[in-house]
């Protein structure tokens, strides 16, 4: 019985003392996640322009979904962000399609120290569906919360590739190849015995 009534004046104890407790609270990284649909282009590709505005400052993970076939694709993108004051500044950190890093390059702008930040996928082979994940900072030098408007955007283009034919394909071609022409000659060969 004493056993339970110390028990219970620790566990009371104990709250009382975590209610007093300040704990700090960790910059929360919101994530937002976007369908995107590929619009069909005249040569059989498809391509799509998407892109978000950030209206609080602080971090942020996106993620880009694109629909399409299971099939392997040729694909290319970028993504782009202009930032003359803080408010409208994106900084990326990294983005990755289907796990493939995108390159990225900062420049200057109107004399602002990297305003102008463009990231670059060039020329994969990947299976769809494709998911695009970007990870960045919204308002470069403001508290986290504070309003901003600061947006990017970006462009994928995707180009089937599974036109180009298998080995087992081409080589299934020269077994037929190989058999036509043997049968041509049998039959020039029998003309002139005949």
């Amino acid at each position: 019985m004493n056993i339970r009534v110390a028990l219970a004046a620790f566990s009371a104890a104990l709250l009382a003392f975590s209610a007093n407790t300040a704990v700090a609270t960790p910059v929360v990284t919101i994530p937002s996640f976007m369908q995107v649909s590929l619009s069909m282009g005249a040569n059989g590709s498809q391509s799509a322009i998407f892109g978000t505005t950030h209206l609080k400052a602080g971090l942020f993970t996106d993620t880009f979904y694109f629909a399409d076939t299971a099939t392997l694709a040729l694909v290319n993108g970028g993504l782009s962000t202009i930032g003359l004051a803080a408010v409208f500044d994106i900084d990326f950190i990294t983005a990755t399609l289907n796990g493939i890093a995108f390159d990225f390059r900062k420049t200057s702008l109107l004399r602002v120290f990297e305003a102008k930040e463009i990231g670059k996928f060039t020329n994969q082979e990947l299976f769809s569906p494709f998911t695009l994940i970007v990870n960045g900072r919204a308002g470069q030098g403001l508290a986290d919360g504070a309003a901003i408007a600061a947006s990017y955007s970006g462009n994928i283009n995707v180009t089937d590739v599974t036109n180009v034919p298998e080995p087992s394909s081409f080589a299934l071609l020269a077994v037929g190849l190989a058999g036509a022409g043997w049968v041509a000659r049998r039959r020039r060969v029998l003309k002139t015995n005949a």
